[in-house]
């Protein structure tokens, strides 16, 4: 199917195999449905080893932001840059997997024509909320 331009700062694509997001540069693009399956079929391991995740996660953080202390400031700036755009990668692509797989059973869910519309209102909606709030241009 051809992709469906939902809002002016990217597209909304709607196929059997993925739902993606892409803005005009072609970065903080996701594979919706991908991540939303990887959450879904995550096993019991994957879901207890949250809290762990979040110790190792939170332990190294503390030890990165030591050792960034000891670089010369342009480098540590340079270097948290970096690190603080892939985040925002991250979290985009998990971002949008939620909202759009929200969206997606919502219209699926749809029986009527007017429903079907209001749920695509929606979803243009939310990736102008979620394009203003990851600053895509």
């Amino acid at each position: 199917m051809e992709p469906i331009c939902m809002v002016q700062v990217g597209c909304y694509c709607q196929s059997k195999e993925a739902i993606m997001f892409r803005n005009q540069a072609g970065s903080l693009c996701a594979d919706a449905e991908a991540i939303a399956q990887r959450i879904k079929q995550a096993s019991d391991d994957e879901v207890e080893a949250m809290g762990k995740r979040q110790a190792i996660l939170r332990d190294a953080l503390n030890s990165f932001n030591r050792r960034l202390q000891d670089l010369p400031e342009r480098e540590r700036n340079a270097a948290l840059s970096l690190l603080y755009k892939e985040i925002v990668d991250i979290v985009f692509d998990f971002h949008l997997s939620i909202e759009a797989s929200a969206l997606h059973a919502k219209i699926k869910k749809a029986t009527t024509h007017a429903e079907k519309v209001e749920a695509l209102f929606e979803l243009r909606g939310t990736f102008q909320d979620l394009a203003m709030l990851y600053g895509i241009k």
